[in-house]
């Protein structure tokens, strides 16, 4: 039996190739997964929403992007679903580990070479940890196996919304000071 494709990646400029990347590639990916009858599981963001909702996104939702990066990502799940193969796209957000070079590293790393932090307090998200994206993704196979629905969408995103600079905080304080997360404002 053909293994599960995975694809995960990202780019937020350059249009041409945002979309080369982001919008193309997956789609020749999921065809040649159909071509071998093989799982395809991709991962998008919740940026193909555009942020207005005060509640967290639903699968239903219209996707409504806002710059090249999310209006790609977008044109990447619609090739994915029209190649016509056996499929998951799993929407996620700000993701986070204790390792690996996501956003506690990048947070961590600017702690290390500044004094302050500056963050924004404007965007809102919901961050979404890596072992919860490594769930969905196991859960995404083994509901496979056993549906007639070979093709889904899921958001995974977190349930927490926060702001940035709250996460930034969150972020810290745990590393730095083993601390509990802090809540959202």
């Amino acid at each position: 039996m053909p293994q599960p494709i995975l694809r995960l990646t990202g780019r937020k400029s350059e249009r041409e190739l945002a979309h080369a990347i982001n919008g193309a590639a997956p789609g020749v990916l999921a065809e040649e997964a159909a071509r071998l009858n093989a799982l395809f599981i991709h991962y998008s963001t919740d940026y193909v929403f555009d942020g207005s909702k005060a509640s967290p996104w639903l699968e239903s939702d219209a996707p409504n992007p806002i710059n090249v990066y999310d209006e790609s990502k977008l044109v990447g799940e619609r090739a994915v679903a029209a190649s016509g193969g056996r499929h998951y796209v799993f929407r996620t957000s700000w993701v986070y580990a204790s390792h690996g070079q996501i956003l506690c590293e990048r947070f961590f790393a600017l702690h290390v070479e500044r004094e302050e932090l500056r963050i924004v307090d404007d965007q809102i998200g919901a961050p979404t940890s890596a072992q919860a994206n490594r769930r969905s993704h196991c859960a995404g196979n083994r509901f496979e196996r056993v549906s007639r629905d070979r093709q889904r969408t899921r958001n995974t995103c977190g349930t927490r919304p926060l702001s940035y600079d709250v996460q930034g905080r969150n972020i810290v304080v745990r590393i730095c000071a083993g601390g509990a997360w802090l809540s959202g404002e």
